[in-house]
């Protein structure tokens, strides 16, 4: 087992380019060299743009609330009885989510007392970009497997030595993030796309639209090709299931994060990456990251960047591995969210990964960190032939030390380790 005992408590890839520059979070500025090219408009798995405009996401709203329900549940008496509004519903395991909008403004915070009811929470906020920190990357220019390679924590996880008998093959990682440029150099024939009508999609977007007003656009555009890239430089041989649950801007909903894991659980994903993050613990999540654990799905989730004493949700819950960042020499970096409360490290400074088109980008932050274990923990289960728990469960108990000893529960990952390393 995984999983780790301990109370609950928004974090970004925060992307700042040269010459295009891209903060994301709300102290930076954002100034666009023509000449980058930047794309406009969503970019198709045949490299061209999309005719037709991205599946929609629903943005946070105070006047929605998302309650889960049990498969005993009464979903006409329960919306009769309060006189909500029915907007959507999924299924999840054995029972419903649903979104519903509430007119007369009735107190539903008991809820949960009733037959049926096992979470209730508002459609809040779901952030990529981080307003405490704002860590920048840099436009590496256009795709160069060999400076991929010589990145120094490629070789301080042993990865080269590694991949000679493990690539991860046969592993789907599932990344809920802002979608995916699929013709990267990095990316393409690796990347699983979503049936039409599942509700969401994979592609990366720039919409050049402020959706979370705070006079930046497009401030989030290629962070999930960027994460996405981190995983298959780690473990080439797994399969990446982008799911878009997020804006370019780094915005989404609670309601479209757990569409999101759902999803994921039902195309077969054995991971789910999660580098973005609440404000605080929520009750309709951790239901779906319970659901998770039960069937054997690992969540890892970034433990943000407002610094160690300050590690974010659901980086804390009992139910996913937090990550945190490290840099040369496995000290915990000064931005990351750490403590106990988080389970492993992993390089998270100056990671060098796909950019839409065929660039690369440089970013910081945990974000990277994030798929760094990701693609871990699919290495270790290809060369051990174990599933995703007992994966996790090596890279545990055969980590590497961490500066200071206690930014993590365990330690800095290290596959080499866990795989070499006897029972």
């Amino acid at each position: 087992m995984y999983t780790r005992h301990h109370s609950m408590a928004m974090v970004c890839l925060a992307l700042g380019l040269l010459p295009l520059v891209m903060a994301c979070g709300d102290d930076g500025e954002r100034s666009v060299d023509n000449a980058a090219s930047p794309i406009v408009g969503p970019v198709s798995s045949g490299g061209g743009y999309l005719e037709a405009e991205p599946l929609p996401l629903v943005l946070p709203s105070p006047d929605e609330t998302v309650i889960t329900l049990s498969s005993d549940a009464d979903l006409p008496a329960l919306l009769a009885l309060y006189d909500l509004e029915l907007l959507d519903e999924y299924p999840s395991g054995d029972g419903l989510i649903v979104r519903v909008a509430n007119p007369l403004g009735v107190d539903l915070e008991n809820l949960p007392n009733n037959d049926g009811v096992e979470a209730v929470s508002p459609n809040i906020e779901v952030m990529l970009g981080e307003v405490q920190t704002l860590i920048l990357g840099f436009l590496e220019g256009g795709f160069d497997p060999d400076a991929i390679a010589e990145q120094n924590w490629i070789g301080d996880l042993a990865l080269p030595t590694i991949h000679e008998n493990a690539t991860g093959t046969g592993v789907l990682v599932a990344v809920l993030d802002t979608g995916a440029y699929f013709d990267h150099p990095l990316l393409v024939n690796k990347m699983q796309s979503i049936p039409v009508e599942r509700g969401l999609g994979s592609d990366e977007y720039m919409d050049h639209i402020d959706n979370d007003g705070d006079g930046e656009f497009d401030e989030c555009f290629g962070h999930g090709s960027h994460v996405a890239g981190c995983i298959l430089t780690v473990a080439p041989g797994a399969t990446i299931l982008p799911i878009r649950v997020m804006t370019d801007d780094g915005v989404g909903s609670l309601w479209d994060i757990l569409r999101g894991i759902e999803l994921a659980r039902d195309l077969g994903a054995d991971l789910i990456n999660l580098s973005l993050s609440l404000e605080a613990r929520n009750d309709a999540m951790e239901e779906a990251l319970a659901v998770c654990q039960e069937e054997g799905i690992v969540v890892v989730s970034a433990a943000g960047n407002a610094g160690n004493r300050h590690p974010r949700y659901p980086a804390t819950s009992v139910f996913t591995v937090g990550v945190a960042s490290v840099g040369s020499g496995n000290v915990l970096s000064d931005f990351s969210g750490g403590g106990s409360l988080i389970a492993l490290a992993a390089p998270g400074e100056s990671i060098i990964s796909s950019y839409p088109r065929a660039e690369m980008c440089s970013g910081t932050g945990t974000s990277m960190a994030t798929p760094i274990v990701a693609g871990s923990i699919a290495l270790v289960m290809d060369a051990l032939a174990v599933d995703a728990r007992g994966a996790t469960d090596r890279l545990f108990m055969h980590s590497a030390p961490v500066t200071p000893s206690i930014a993590v529960e365990y330690g800095c990952v290290s596959p080499l380790f866990a795989i070499s390393a006897g029972s």
